[in-house]
């Protein structure tokens, strides 16, 4: 629901201000006639991210990060736990946040729940900051009475998925400088080593073997139309932007990703660890378990693993158990699918998806040593390679100098 910004006078005719969630301005007035106040204005809040959207170098430099609402969830169960108010938290969080953006969110948060709005209904109102799984899950615990352990499971959830991509990066890193290493090489021998060669050997003018002829032509094309080659690269960057932002361009390239060696199976691993985490912390605060794999599903990057979760929830719907739906959806394995059942059985299963997620992490990570160990050293082979073949290509002609003159 939108929030109303309001000025009215109360029972003393003071002018007093403030913000009220409702569902009309005539919900508004009734709820100010409630407070005894009499309303002089009403109007729409716009909220900070409407406020800046147009603003490509706002978002860019005051982007919230994950790691920027770890801190937000860890402070404010601390808060909370410690017996302050949750207005009062904010405020203090709000005094102690660097990041200007989240600053203005944590500060309009604290206005709407003073004007009445649960903290749940307040998070609601910035789904790009705070996803549905988020404010599910501090709806739960307030109707639990759990607020802050929740947020601390919250905060602890964020700071795995953190370490998760961190090690997603540096298993990449190394790879990825071998090969702007690798391409820097071959750019510096095409462009400047070649040409300077090619003129030597016009000079004898000696008849060039394939390999150096092929090698003197690649170098030629690529200083007389380097500009193509460029302009080339950056058409197809954009092609392949604009088609991985089209749903079927991106249904097509997640499935490609899948079948992919080695990668296709550490993306089932992340998102299967990172589902049956998710789903396992929901279940354990009380969320009905089909919305809790609705939400869950939202969260899966991997559109083509999504269509398969979203028949789960079809089926759930016509009330299927998880288990058999999950073995219908064909994509989950049977160690998973068994554990669930179990799980079910036992009337465990938050306890089973927990355990679950926990597998499914230390399979993530001998996945992700595997594919570190492996990308290196075939980098290394196909730049050393190539480099290789262009060094040989140039002393060819120069052995064969040296075979001439003897």
């Amino acid at each position: 629901m939108p929030r109303f910004v309001y000025s009215a006078k109360d029972s003393s005719k003071k002018m007093v201000e403030g913000s009220l969630v409702a569902g009309s301005e005539g919900e508004v007035v009734e709820k100010l006639g409630q407070m005894g106040c009499f309303p002089i204005a009403i109007r729409i809040q716009e909220t900070p991210l409407s406020t800046h959207k147009t603003s490509l170098f706002y978002g860019l430099l005051t982007r919230v990060r994950r790691r920027d609402i770890c801190i937000f969830m860890r402070q404010l169960s601390d808060l909370i736990e410690s017996g302050v108010a949750i207005t009062r938290a904010l405020h203090i969080i709000m005094g102690q946040t660097e990041n200007p953006h989240l600053r203005k969110i944590v500060a309009d948060l604290g206005s709407q729940i003073r004007g009445g709005a649960s903290f749940s209904e307040a998070l609601a109102h910035y789904p790009k900051v705070f996803p549905p799984l988020i404010v599910s899950m501090v709806k739960s615990g307030e109707v639990g009475g759990m607020l802050t352990g929740v947020l601390a499971k919250l905060a602890d959830f964020g700071e795995y998925e953190e370490e998760m991509l961190a090690k997603v990066r540096s298993a990449l890193a190394y790879p990825a400088l071998i090969l702007f290493v690798g391409i820097g090489t071959i750019f510096v021998l095409l462009a400047f080593v070649v040409p300077k060669l090619v003129l030597l050997f016009e000079e004898v003018g000696q008849i060039l073997p394939l390999p150096t002829r092929i090698l003197i032509q690649v170098s030629r094309m690529f200083a007389g139309y380097w500009w193509l080659v460029l302009a080339m690269v950056i058409v197809g960057v954009g092609v392949l932007k604009r088609v991985s932002h089209s749903k079927e361009g991106r249904l097509a390239l997640d499935r490609i990703k899948l079948r992919l060696p080695i990668w296709g199976s550490l993306i089932r691993k992340v998102e299967i660890a990172r589902l049956a985490r998710s789903l396992g912390m929901l279940l354990s605060h009380g969320v009905p378990i089909l919305q809790a794999v609705e939400l869950v599903t939202h969260t899966v990057f991997n559109r083509e693993l999504r269509r398969g979760y979203e028949r789960i929830v079809e089926q759930l719907e016509g009330g299927m158990g998880l288990s058999q739906a999950m073995r219908n959806g064909e994509v989950f394995p049977e160690l998973v699918i068994n554990m669930v059942t179990v799980g079910e059985e036992g009337g465990t299963l938050d306890r089973s998806l927990l355990k679950i997620g926990e597998a499914y992490e230390r399979e993530r990570d001998r996945a992700m040593k595997l594919m570190a160990s492996l990308i290196e050293p075939i980098m290394i082979l196909v730049m050393g390679l190539i480099v290789g073949l262009i060094v040989i290509s140039m002393l060819l002609p120069i052995f064969q100098i040296d075979l001439l003159a003897r």
